[in-house]
């Protein structure tokens, strides 16, 4: 089943291109871990809440809009630190990308992992980034063979995915 990527689904393939695939071509998805449920636990203040963005047949599901005086603010939270940020960045990158063609005035957005935060400033670049993630996603989609990676045991071993995996 092919179908537009997700943020999400960028994350999944900055950190294995073959979890993304397996997702988007036979449409499974890990059931949801400790990390997930705590994530949809966050308690959030009265008036803010989850925003879908879409464009372009992307969509995206932010986890908190702010309206600032300088324009809007989008956040992604984490639950829990993770030793590197990168996917989440990818994944933020993404969003932005979406959220700043369907929501006015997106100037800022925060990444929220654990207690660390980080601010982005949008900029030109910011959003050509996102555009080429989602577009990398796109091919890889698109693709009837998975892509090639070097297994990393030490992500392997613990790979819900790995039942699916062409490289186990």
């Amino acid at each position: 089943m092919d179908q537009n990527p997700t943020p999400s689904m960028v994350k999944d393939m900055v950190y294995c291109p073959v979890i993304a695939w397996i997702r988007l071509k036979y449409n499974v998805a890990e059931p949801p871990t400790d990390s997930m449920k705590a994530g949809r636990n966050v308690k959030v203040e009265k008036g803010k809440g989850q925003v879908l963005a879409a464009r372009n047949g992307y969509h995206t599901l932010i986890d908190e809009v702010v309206r600032e005086r300088s324009g809007v603010k989008i956040i992604e939270r984490k639950a829990f630190r993770a030793r590197s940020i990168d996917r989440y960045l990818a994944q933020l990158k993404t969003s932005l990308y979406i959220a700043a063609r369907s929501i006015r005035h997106v100037r800022r957005a925060e990444l929220v992992v654990g207690e660390r935060k980080l601010e982005i400033q949008v900029t030109g670049e910011i959003l050509e980034e996102g555009g080429k993630l989602l577009e990398k996603a796109t091919r890889l989609s698109a693709s009837d063979k998975p892509p090639p990676t070097r297994p990393e045991p030490s992500k392997c071993k613990w790979c819900w995915y790995s039942r699916f995996c062409p490289h186990s």
